[in-house]
């Protein structure tokens, strides 16, 4: 606890044991030594100082201050009769004090360095993008001109190549309307053999399911019939004409039992083919791929009057087998699907020969469309180029406008500012030579700050004076003449 001031004397009355109990130990001056070593650990603690080849000047100012200081409290009592104390707190408080106005210093005299060195490289760049500008506005302008030349001979050739394809766009059309108005007469007639050819498609899919439904023992059995019933000949003569041809040539049976069944021997021709019943499981391919559409008329003319034999009736082809009366369905889908073709394919032809036609109306219109889109295509590069030309042209003249302001304000800048311009390139010069002297005048600043308190003006102006002088010997720069008032004060709030 300091003995300064009241708190002590204070703590004493309240406590007397602090006096009856205790033995007051009495510190001496700290020696040279302890302040020089104390100085040099204070240092070390901070890796930021950059004291450099000054460090051991300073740590030997700190010394010489702090005891200048005792010196000057001894002088101050002898001459003024007023009592007053440096500790060893003292000279801690002055290695604080210096630490924190060294870097406050620091960073003030740089930052206004800083500030003032950008702001002469703004006016020196200024001066410099003046004589750019100037040169690129005799550039640009020129060229800005012959761009707008360029543009109007464009404007020129666009509006021709437009009127030409106008004309050929005419006569297109005319001819498209002509071959939309051909090609809906084809569709139409195109769909209306697909009605008619639907109406018979239902059938044939019946016809060939029911084919999916024999079984091929069902053959084999037929095959091996002693004595066939007139409907099994019936039918499998009909599947002869249609596998074999209307204008097949059968050999009758010599046989006077294969005579009395099958008298024109259709029925042992199918056994014996090997599209029929020699082997069913080919036999039931067949029927599934048989070529409905090539059938000739007079197989169909032949096949008609079979079909309107009794025998071949629904009702006896289906008591004489159930796998024969599946054929005979397929028989009648062959007959309807003919008969289906009969109105089907000369609309199929005539569709054709309409197509046709259109072929050519459609090949006459693509060569003129493709006249119109070569021109086109030219007029969409025209165009193009037009507006690559006009948007240049746009960048050159924004480029020129801003050129303009660009030039004019920093030539206003350059003239407003020419008077601080000199008066900054003074003080950068002043602070440069400042940071190299902060170390020193650093030392008075704190020196006074921590230890002329209880002093009058002379013992303070002396005090200054003797630390100069020190500083001046151990070879640390410093302002001639610095002082406290000087490094710290403030004109501007100073009273």
């Amino acid at each position: 606890m300091s003995p300064m001031g009241e708190t002590f004397q204070m703590r004493l009355r309240m406590f007397p044991s602090l006096i009856n109990c205790c033995t007051i130990d009495w510190f001496t001056n700290w020696p040279a030594e302890a302040l020089v070593n104390v100085a040099r650990g204070s240092i070390a603690e901070e890796a930021d100082m950059n004291l450099n080849e000054d460090e051991e000047g300073v740590i030997e100012m700190f010394k010489v201050v702090h005891q200048s200081a005792e010196d000057a409290v001894q002088k101050f009592h002898e001459q003024m009769s007023r009592r007053c104390y440096v500790t060893p707190t003292s000279y801690l408080e002055l290695l604080t004090t210096y630490k924190s106005i060294l870097k406050k210093q620091r960073d003030y005299v740089s930052k206004s360095k800083r500030r003032l060195e950008r702001g002469l490289k703004v006016l020196a760049m200024a001066a410099t993008q003046v004589a750019e500008l100037q040169e690129e506005l005799k550039v640009k302008q020129p060229a800005l001109v012959q761009k707008q030349e360029e543009i109007e001979v464009k404007k020129v050739v666009i509006a021709k190549d437009t009127e030409d394809a106008d004309k050929i766009k005419v006569v297109v059309e005319v001819d498209k309307e002509i071959a939309q108005k051909d090609a809906a007469e084809v569709q139409a007639v195109k769909d209306h053999a697909d009605k008619e050819l639907g109406k018979a498609l239902p059938m044939l899919d019946a016809a060939i399911k029911k084919v999916d439904q024999i079984d091929a023992k069902d053959f084999y059995e037929l095959k091996g019939m002693g004595a066939p019933s007139p409907p099994v000949v019936a039918c499998f003569k009909i599947i002869v004409l249609f596998f074999n041809g209307y204008n097949v040539k059968v050999a009758k049976p010599r046989d006077e039992k294969k005579m009395q069944y099958d008298p024109e021997g259709y029925f042992e021709k199918a056994k014996q083919d090997e599209k029929i019943l020699n082997k069913p499981i080919e036999f039931l391919k067949g029927l599934k791929t048989y070529d409905r559409d090539n059938m000739p008329e007079e197989l169909i003319n032949k096949v008609k009057p079979l079909m309107e034999e009794e025998a071949m009736s629904e009702k006896k082809v289906g008591n004489a087998s159930k796998a024969l009366m599946n054929v005979r369905v397929w028989i009648v889908a062959m007959l309807t699907y003919y008969e289906t073709l009969k109105i089907v394919n000369p609309m199929r032809e005539t569709a054709r020969v309409m197509t046709d036609r259109l072929n050519v109306v459609m090949a006459a219109l693509k060569v003129k469309e493709d006249e119109l889109q070569v021109i086109n295509d030219k007029l969409d590069s025209l165009n193009a180029q037009l507006a690559e030309s006009v948007a240049e042209a746009t960048r050159l003249s924004d480029e020129l406008e801003g050129c303009a302001k660009q030039l004019y304000r920093a030539q206003k800048m350059i003239v407003g500012l020419q008077g601080e311009k000199e008066r900054w390139t003074e003080t950068v010069a002043r602070l440069g030579i400042q940071q190299q002297m902060i170390t020193g005048d650093c030392l008075v600043a704190s020196g006074m700050l921590v230890y002329s308190g209880p002093f009058i003006s002379q013992y303070r102006e002396d005090l200054e004076e003797l630390w100069r002088s020190k500083i001046k010997e151990v070879g640390i720069k410093f302002t001639e003449m610095i002082s406290m008032k000087k490094l710290l004060g403030v004109e501007v709030t100073t009273r």
